[in-house]
C-alpha cells in the first residue's frame, strides 16, 4: 500500500524518509489535493475528533484534545475527504485522498510540542 503523508504549514521545510514536512510552496500536495490552503493556526488547547466518513479517519480516538496545528482548505473534491476535524468548528486538520491502492494524506499538525509517546502514537494511526 502507497502512503505518502505531509504536514502542510506556512513555516516548516524537512524531509526525511518516513515523514515529509512540507512546505506552502510543495507541488506534490498541490498536486494529488487540488487547491489546498491553509485557513488559520490554532497554538491552543483544542478538542479534535475523527471523521469516520474519511478514508482513515476511523483509525483515530473519537475525540482527543491537542495544541498546534493549521486548519486545511481545498477545492471541492469527491476523492479527497476530511478524516481529523476541530470539533467546536469542523475546522479540517487532517485530509486524505485515494490514489490506486493506497492513500495522500495531509495534516496541518506539526509535532513540535509533542512528546516521543504521542508522536510514535500519531505517525501509527496514519500509517496503519
Amino acid at each position: 500500500m502507497l502512503i505518502h503523508f505531509s504536514t502542510y504549514s506556512q513555516e516548516v521545510v524537512h524531509s526525511s524518509h518516513i515523514m515529509t514536512l512540507i512546505g506552502i510552496k510543495d507541488l506534490l500536495s498541490k498536486h494529488f489535493i487540488p487547491g489546498i490552503y491553509t485557513i488559520a493556526k490554532q497554538t491552543t488547547n483544542t478538542t479534535l475528533r475523527r471523521v469516520t466518513s474519511g478514508n482513515i479517519g476511523w483509525r483515530y480516538p473519537i475525540a482527543f484534545e491537542r495544541a498546534g496545528q493549521y486548519y486545511l482548505g481545498w477545492n471541492s473534491d469527491p476523492s479527497t475527504k476530511a478524516d481529523l476535524i476541530e470539533a467546536s468548528t469542523e475546522r479540517v486538520t487532517t485530509l486524505s485522498r485515494k490514489i490506486q491502492n493506497g492513500y495522500y494524506i495531509v495534516t496541518g499538525m506539526w509535532p513540535f510540542n509533542d512528546d516521543g509517546a504521542f508522536r510514535s502514537w500519531f505517525i501509527r494511526l496514519l500509517w496503519g
